[in-house]
């Protein structure tokens, strides 16, 4: 790549990263003002209202803000295809799949982390999520924060980032996808499912039909268990279905590995270009301090 390309690729890939970094930066401001004002009010906000605007409300100062900054940055339209009912019900048993195996895989990282730490594993997402009622879990949880992330991380991100070709945008996309979770517990799953609904977009070119897979995902994975009765046999019938699901999911993906088409780019994607530029070392770095204070600290 000649060094004029190569400087307009790598301040397009930084217009990006640093999009992601205030999105980022509007979420950690957002929560430390809700805690502030919170306490401050010496709890007059109903605790449930400060969970759900912690959790959601940053969307709202961070999205048009991401709207502004990559404005001038191109996006790829994916083709218009026909998004087929049973297509879509194929990539929700998927997803489910690969983000209960990648939430194994989360586990399994953490508690090796927390025996090196000697300290007493915890989930501070799944704390929040218990406290909050049912109805409000499935409106943040499962439908405001996948519609957010579907516009952030494939049409505002993956979009752009399709002229190195869609197999590409969807791994590099997905990566971040993965790290802006911040976590061990997530990174896993939120990568495996980052590709998946990365694929979804092009495919169909509609951003809807991966907004309904992450909102189903969602609430299969939060929403369903609160909405269990609290007996063994629930638990034991809900993890026996998630584990037949879980097979169903993994020999759907292997059975049709050889189905999977990616539209290619215009521009071959470099490490140079794409990640060492201000932008994405920054969001990377941002994202690293959160994995270190999340691991370690809390």
């Amino acid at each position: 790549m000649e060094e004029t390309a190569l400087r307009r690729e790598r301040k397009i890939c930084s217009a990006l990263g640093l999009m992601l970094l205030a999105v980022l930066l509007c979420s950690v401001v957002w929560s430390f003002l809700m805690s502030g004002l919170y306490y401050m009010t010496n709890g007059a906000i109903p605790y449930v209202l400060y969970l759900a605007l912690t959790l959601v409300g940053h969307y709202a100062l961070s999205l048009p803000l991401a709207f502004r900054m990559v404005r001038r940055v191109p996006r790829v339209e994916p083709a218009r295809r026909p998004a087929e009912p049973l297509a879509l019900v194929r990539w929700i048993v998927i997803g489910l799949s690969l983000t209960w195996v990648g939430a194994l895989v989360g586990v399994v990282v953490n508690q090796l982390i927390y025996l090196a730490t000697g300290r007493v594993s915890s989930n501070d997402l799944d704390q929040i999520i218990d406290m909050m009622p049912v109805g409000l879990v499935v409106l943040c949880v499962s439908v405001i924060a996948p519609v957010c992330e579907e516009i952030v991380f494939r049409y505002l991100l993956a979009g752009r980032l399709a002229r190195y070709g869609q197999a590409s945008a969807a791994f590099i996309s997905a990566l971040l996808f993965a790290a802006f979770h911040g976590n061990f517990s997530q990174f896993f799953l939120a990568f495996a499912a980052g590709l998946l609904l990365a694929y979804a977009y092009f495919r169909t070119g509609r951003l809807l039909v991966p907004v309904l897979i992450h909102m189903a995902v969602n609430f299969s994975n939060s929403g369903v268990a609160l909405l269990l009765p609290p007996s063994d046999t629930a638990y034991a019938l809900y993890g026996f279905v998630s584990l037949v699901i879980t097979v169903a999911g993994i020999a759907l993906l292997i059975c049709g590995r050889r189905d999977i088409r990616w539209d290619s780019g215009w521009r071959k994607p470099t490490l140079r270009a794409v990640f060492l530029n201000p932008g994405m070392v920054l969001i990377f770095a941002a994202c690293f301090a959160e994995f270190a204070m999340t691991a370690f600290l809390y």
